[in-house]
């Protein structure tokens, strides 16, 4: 049976939203959202928290995580890379005699991610003995690229269209959908991490997430956009959140 590593990044030194993991998204700590999904997901074998704070470290373990260490600072920093953030703890699991077949990456700024898409990634990925690794993607709706401009900066005036294509207006009648990765799952073989040391590639699988699954918390804005989304499914739908 194959057996999955599920890695939960989480540094104390968030910028843009200071403390954010720790920060209270209805009624439970940010990093709590992602720990309790992953906890659910039957086809996870080990989820653990990696963090360099013992203060998420401690409401990390609150709500079951499993966090066997801190993390070194040097992990912890602004330019820090993921794949050094998990490749430290595999390295430390060596260490105790476990290995795994699959990495997950789980952000805990995607907290509304649900288990059955968890699930629906992972089996994804299992099926196709081929496949080195599995994304999530979502929709991107009317902010079709065909509807995208670029400024050199934000007090510029001089906007072009991300693409020229005379045809595009053609292609519109083509019911042609567009999708962007979203970052709320990757999912890739160990073996292939290993050596290739990124998550990704062009032939990654995709897993379409729905939109309200697919928030990605990097400001202000956007944690009132996820309080209000978790808040509806609670009330309306009468999902634990």
């Amino acid at each position: 049976m194959n057996t999955v590593l599920a890695v939960i990044p989480a540094r104390g030194g968030s910028k843009r939203v200071p403390r954010k993991n720790i920060r209270n998204l209805a009624g439970k700590p940010l990093i709590a959202h992602t720990v309790l999904r992953a906890n659910a997901c039957d086809l996870i074998t080990r989820c653990i928290v990696s963090t360099d704070d013992p203060e998420i470290a401690e409401a990390a373990r609150s709500f079951g995580a499993d966090v066997p260490f801190l993390r070194p600072a040097l992990l912890a920093t602004d330019t820090a890379a993921s794949v050094d953030v998990c490749m430290h703890a595999i390295a430390y699991l060596e260490h105790q005699r476990e290995s795994y077949d699959y990495l997950i990456l789980l952000q805990p700024t995607s907290p509304l991610r649900s288990a059955a898409t968890l699930d629906g990634v992972i089996r994804l990925i299992m099926a196709d003995a081929k496949a080195s690794s599995a994304v999530t993607v979502t929709a991107v709706g009317n902010c079709q690229p065909r509807f995208i401009y670029g400024t050199p900066n934000s007090n510029s005036q001089d906007f072009e269209p991300l693409i020229r294509d005379n045809n595009m207006r053609d292609k519109q009648n083509n019911a042609v959908e567009y999708y962007y990765r979203n970052g709320a799952v990757y999912a890739v073989s160990m073996n292939y991490f290993r050596k290739n040391l990124r998550f990704s590639d062009d032939r990654s699988l995709v897993f379409i997430m729905p939109m309200r699954e697919s928030i990605n918390i990097d400001t202000e804005e956007d944690f009132f956009i996820a309080e209000s989304i978790a808040n509806n499914l609670r009330l309306n739908e009468g999902r634990a959140i």
